[in-house]
């Protein structure tokens, strides 16, 4: 909606020309208008009134307001799968055709593709579906007769039995040119601007030379792929034919998008030049950042030239006179007068004054052939060829037999020297040796020379069926194993430890040498952890680490690739047909007699494929493959050729430590909660409830209690569900022992008299999943407990038979409910535990683990004085209250913004807290100086955030918590007023128990730490143990959670404190300001704006200082309160709420928008409200214009007027008859 701007004339003298008349205005329904006269003006009002208007009744509003509004919801995608490929990710679905991006399943390809599926309309008849079928194949048949060329990306048909059409064709991770220009605008230096357009102008040539006129040459059509820009997308294409359908039926049809020549839009006689005229558009765009003009059809209609103004703006940017010229040649709307010369358009991009011409790029990497030589080498013979390169076996000249890997021309220099750097770096008798020397074959193309390995790949090994025995195994696995340890143990050039990821292990880059060693090759893909597009092999690439088109590069995919290899040489096939979390591995009775028990184990552990429970690091695999022996193999009587699943295998024995009388077997324990090792069996609740430790950390869930009471005095059938690790398992249990008196781990199916409890729904066979439901309503007498994930629920409850089944909205809204929610006539109660914050609970556990009994044997141990872990429990037992309201604090900050931490993960987060992933071994192995110079980068105030005030600890990047911390950034601004105290002060002023005092001296005095080390860790540790009642603590807790409402939040949601009057009014005042910031679209002065009413204004685009006010609300019409999100009695979280005329409308305040509010009143926020917050106050503001009843009539008209200084003035304007009265 808008205001239309309308000009009145009012000086009776003056001689006006071109003013609208009333009657051609509403004949022609013309807008932005100008009369000569007031006269005119009152009747062109006049006759809009008495004009017949069609207006729409309020279910056509609704109907529009409930279109505009689902336009902000995702579109539910139409999912279509391509055989050997897994969608990743769709990028454009329409009816007729979808484009999407795959990765391969194969155990060779790596890498994304990108599809495009055009599926043929069936309503379609004759020319149309001739048409359609022409367009789509289009692209196919033009690169079919460009042959290869370096800048056409090359397609290929893939055939489906849908009748479908599915053009296939490499991905890039940069994406098209507009991706780039999107992420780099203004930042490209001159050089690369030429290669993009040099690129694309060889690319047209090309074409061209084979009749092909592109005629859509735009951003999104251009594939940057490694640096090279490659033509795509040819639907539109013209090419001369015998038999030639034109593609664009109707040239209206055509959008212009500031590329398109003119000539193609009007439906004229076309060219070379026309594809020529967008390369101009889109270098002008590179270098000076924006597009000359943004529709075609205007820059015609201004003359069809670039101006004075757009040149200068090229000359600002240093652009040689050539190139300028070239562009300005180019972008000619009159194609006569376009440059035709391909030769002048190439030199332009070409970047070389003197005008060489650069080498041809018609022949694409072609093969090199025996005796073949360049510089100091001499080919010997084709190897093989991956993706990116070709491999020869060659010859120095010192005669030496080496291998020259010769990369394609379109992989960019810089992925070349990065992989030389990274095969040079790692230094390892099972790696492949590499001197970093990188040469440029005849000026054409890269290669990298690496020594020569003498052996047979072990993928030749697989293929031929050759299964290695027992010995060879061992073997190959340890020098594997010292391979990889050697890339995660990389040491730099200045001493530090720098990881370096293989990221695509796998049979095809070993090579096994006649001595049976094993040697890595291929770094084509290696590098640092990070998160990054996919790219490597999906068969051996672990589920969780995929998102989307992401990836998420670890060293755990090192091992879990390594894990997968060695279970397909060893078996012949890998273990997973279709990796999906919970599924089991299989393989046959024969490959399990020749495998020992203790290695069924390790192999096991290692693909594994939930992340907690696999090889974290390398030494923890290389320990556990050590420690393989030969043992006594059973005897497997015969059996059927079938497939033996992974829970069929005896569980792992635990291997006590060393020196067990020096060690707390407590520590050991809590270092298993969390996933920061390989030593994590216990992270799942199944495991833990077996556990004889657990006991002393156990506490009871607050939701156990309103179950059982509803099980047993309400006789209601329960279903609990929430998300994995929210400690479903364990509150069953605590069922089970509030009814039997005993605790114990759950069976699938529990069964008594009158208790049927399924521990986890998931775990049934699946022909029984959806029968228990049944069962439960055939047996009112009994009361049934089902625990399930929300999945697994949804999927199997709606399945029940018909008549009994439950609607899948029935059970969504139960799911999202603020209450515990009755479905299925009232016989099931649906608990999601997935809407409780379990932080009170979790602190419970934590401070559990720190009960004094756990920690009694460190007392004897002769490391206990200068042990840190002793050192931190202490220290955490003596101000345990305060640092877990603190703890507490920061995991409220979390969820509250939308990082919801499960109790597994909360309570993994406390166990490493507590132990900073140590266990005695570690401690017992350090020296006594060691521990009194470091100990404080152990301690608990570091370990929260991950790191010793500066440097990450890697594994304890594995936990999520510390991940959203980080990510949160807590802690890293200062409070001038408490810090500045705090470092006037000498250490022994300070008003804290000795225990802190030695911390803060330590702290102060290592030489190790920087002023800004320093500096973050003495703020943590006053953040944790700063006394409540000090002096500008809470501004200090509210500055480095970086939250100034959240204390203010909490102590009304969770204490269920009312607001006392001044409060109220003064949040209120706040509020009102920033709506009417959003309503307005303006910015008003902190503690100036005084307005009594809230005006909703029919708001145009852009700014305006005089809107029309559709409606005002009376700021006293409105208050504070609150209202449960989540209640099952013992159990209430609550949310702040801003409500009109108590229950007229209702704003919910969570505390990211309440923060927002402070800061924005306070002066702080420069940014803009999300387009989440800006919808939710969008249909409060329909809401309120719903319940006002002070609209203006038709007869009278309401502005806004928003003065210089931001004041507002009311402007009313009344209509009588012929008069128009204007009050100020």
């Amino acid at each position: 909606m808008w205001i239309e701007s309308i000009v009145v004339l009012t000086n009776s003298e003056a001689e006006v020309e071109g003013a609208n008349s009333p009657s051609s205005a509403i004949k022609l329904e013309k807008q932005d208008l100008t009369f000569s006269s007031i006269g005119d003006f009152l009747t062109y009002i006049k006759k809009c009134d008495d004009t017949k208007r069609h207006t729409l009744n309020n279910n056509q509003i609704q109907n529009i307001a409930d279109y505009l509004q689902g336009l902000n919801q995702p579109r539910p995608g139409r999912k279509y799968t391509i055989s050997g490929y897994e969608t990743v990710e769709y990028l454009v679905q329409r009816p007729e055709s979808i484009e999407l991006l795959a990765r391969p399943i194969g155990p060779v390809a790596r890498g994304l593709n990108r599809f495009r599926i055009f599926r043929i309309p069936d309503t379609l008849t004759g020319l149309e579906r001739e048409r359609f079928i022409r367009k789509a194949y289009n692209t196919l048949d033009a690169v079919s007769q460009l042959q290869e060329h370096f800048n056409i990306l090359k397609v290929w048909l893939v055939p489906n039995d849908e009748g479908d059409i599915i053009e296939g064709s490499d991905w890039s991770d940069t994406g098209t040119l507009r991706d780039y220009i999107s992420i780099n605008k203004g930042e490209l230096d001159t050089d690369e601007i030429n290669d993009i357009c040099y690129g694309i102008a060889q690319g047209l040539i090309a074409a061209h030379q084979n009749s092909i006129i592109h005629r859509a040459v735009n951003p999104e059509n251009i594939l940057l792929y490694n640096g090279v820009p490659k033509l795509m997308n040819f639907d539109l294409a013209y090419q001369t034919d015998e038999n030639h359908i034109t593609v664009i039926e109707d040239i209206e049809s055509l959008t212009d998008d500031g590329y398109i020549a003119p000539e193609v839009l009007l439906g004229q006689d076309i060219d070379e030049s026309t594809d020529f005229f967008a390369l101009g558009i889109i270098a002008y765009e590179l270098f000076t950042g924006f597009r000359p003009f943004k529709k075609v059809r205007q820059f015609v209609a201004d003359g069809g030239r670039l101006s004075e103004l757009d040149l200068a703006k090229l000359r600002e940017k240093h652009i040689p006179t050539k190139t300028i010229e070239v562009i300005n040649s180019l972008v000619q709307a009159d194609w006569c007068k376009r440059l035709k010369d391909v030769k002048r358009i190439s030199d332009a991009f070409s970047g070389d004054e003197t005008n060489m011409e650069r080498p041809e790029a018609t022949t694409l990497n072609a093969y090199l052939k025996p005796g073949d030589t360049y510089d100091i080498y001499e080919i010997i013979e084709f190897i093989g060829e991956g993706r990116e390169a070709q491999i020869y076996k060659a010859r120095n000249g010192r005669l030496e037999t080496v291998a020259l890997k010769l990369f394609n021309r379109d992989i960019e220099r810089e992925r070349i020297f990065r992989e030389g750097d990274n095969t040079a770096a790692v230094k390892s008798a099972y790696v492949v040796g590499c001197n970093n020397t990188i040469g440029h074959w005849k000026d054409d193309r890269y290669f990298l020379i690496l020594d020569y390995v003498q052996g047979e790949s072990m993928r030749s090994w697989i293929k031929q069926q050759r299964v290695p025995d027992e010995e060879t195994f061992r073997n190959i696995a340890m020098c594997l194993l010292q391979g990889i340890q050697a890339f995660h143990n990389h040491i730099d050039e200045t001493g530090q430890i720098k990881t370096i990821l293989h990221n695509d292990i796998k049979p095809d880059n070993i090579i096994i040498t006649k001595d049976e060693k094993a040697v890595i090759i291929d770094f084509g893909i290696a590098g640092p952890p990070r998160v990054d597009v996919f790219q490597g092999t999906l068969a051996y690439i672990p589920p969780d680490s995929l998102s989307g088109a992401d990836m998420k590069f670890s060293e755990d995919g090192d091992l879990f690739a390594l894990g997968i290899t060695l279970w397909e040489w060893l078996c012949g096939q890998r273990p997973y047909d279709q990796m999906t979390i919970g599924e089991k591995p299989c393989f046959s009775p024969d490959c399990l007699a020749r495998v020992p028990i203790n290695l069924q184990e390790c192999l096991m552990k290692a693909i594994t494929l939930e992340r907690e429970n696999r090889f974290l690091k390398v030494e923890d695999m290389i320990e556990a493959f050590s420690g393989i022996r030969e043992v006594e193999k059973p005897d497997i009587p015969d059996t059927p050729d079938t497939q033996i699943t992974a829970h069929e295998l005896p569980e792992t024995v635990e291997i006590p430590l060393s020196d067990a009388a020096d060690q707390n077997p407590f520590v050991l324990y809590l270092n298993s909660l969390s996933n920061t090792s390989a030593g994590n069996e216990n992270a799942t609740a199944e495991a833990q409830i077996g556990n004889i430790f657990f006991p002393s950390i156990r506490v009871e869930h607050p939701a156990s209690q309103f179950i059982y009471r509803q099980l047993f005095n309400e006789k209601k059938h329960v279903i609990l569900t929430g998300n994995a690790g929210d400690g479903k398992t364990t509150i069953a249990a605590e069922v089970y022992r509030r009814h039997f008196g005993e605790y114990k781990p759950l069976l699938a199916r529990e069964e008594s008299s009158d208790l049927i409890m399924i521990k986890d729904l998931s775990e049934l066979p699946e022909e029984q999943r959806t029968e228990i439901f049944s069962e439960a309503m055939e047996h009112p007498e009994k009361s049934y407990l089902i625990v399930s994930n929300t999945g697994t629920l949804i999927e199997n409850l709606s399945k029940v038979q018909r008549g009994k089944g439950i609607e899948k909205s029935q059970l969504l809204t139960a799911l999202e409910a603020d209450h515990p929610l009755l479905v299925g006539g009232g016989k099931f109660l649906i608990v999601n535990i997935g809407r409780i914050n379990s932080i009170s609970a979790a602190l419970s556990v934590g401070e559990r683990m720190l009960e004094g009994e756990n920690w009694q044997k460190c007392s004897s141990c002769s490391k206990s004085k200068d042990c840190p872990i002793h050192i931190n429990v202490n220290l955490l037992q003596e101000n345990i209250e305060l640092v877990l309201e603190r703890i507490g604090l920061a995991y409220r900050r979390l969820y509250e913004y939308g990082n919801r931490l499960t109790m597994r993960q909360m309570t993994g987060h406390l166990a490493y807290i507590i132990t900073s992933g140590l266990n005695c071994e570690d401690v017992m192995a350090m020296s006594k100086i060691a521990m009194e110079e470091q100990y404080t980068r152990y301690l608990f105030f570091n370990r929260f955030f991950g790191d010793d005030g500066k440097d990450e600890i890697p594994e304890a990047m594995q936990l999520l918590p510390v991940r959203k911390i980080r990510e949160a950034e807590l802690g890293i601004y200062l409070d001038p007023f408490m810090e500045r105290s705090i470092w006037k002060k000498q250490t022994g002023e300070m008003q804290f128990p000795e225990n802190i005092i030695k911390v803060l001296k330590h702290i102060r005095g290592s030489s190790e730490n920087s002023t800004n080390k320093t500096r973050i860790q003495v703020r943590r540790l006053l953040y944790f143990l700063l006394l409540p009642h000090d002096q500008g603590v809470n501004q200090y807790l509210s500055e480095f959670l970086q939250s100034p409402m959240l204390l203010t939040y909490l102590k009304h949601v969770e204490e269920n404190k009312p607001f006392t009057r001044s409060q109220e009014d003064r949040h209120l005042r706040f509020l009102l300001q920033v709506l009417q910031e959003c309503f307005a679209g303006v910015r008003l002065l902190e503690d100036e704006y005084r307005s009594r009413d809230l005006y909703i204004t029919l708001k145009p685009p852009g700014y305006s200082t005089t809107q029309m006010i559709l409606g005002k609300a009376h700021s006293e019409d409105f208050s504070l309160g609150m209202k449960n999100i989540y209640d099952t009695g013992e159990i209430k979280h609550r949310i702040l709420t801003m409500r009109y005329q108590v229950d007229k409308a209702e704003l919910e305040l969570d505390l990211p928008f309440l923060d927002y509010v402070a800061r924005r009143y306070r002066g702080e926020v420069a940014e803009e409200l999300s387009v989440f917050y800006m919808d939710r106050l969008q249909r409060f503001k329909i809401k309120l214009l719903e319940n006002l009843n002070n609209i203006p009539g038709d007869d009278h008209m309401e502005l806004l007027s928003i003065a210089g200084s931001r004041s507002f003035e009311i402007i009313s304007i009344k209509i009588d008859n012929d008069n128009l009265e204007v009050i100020m």
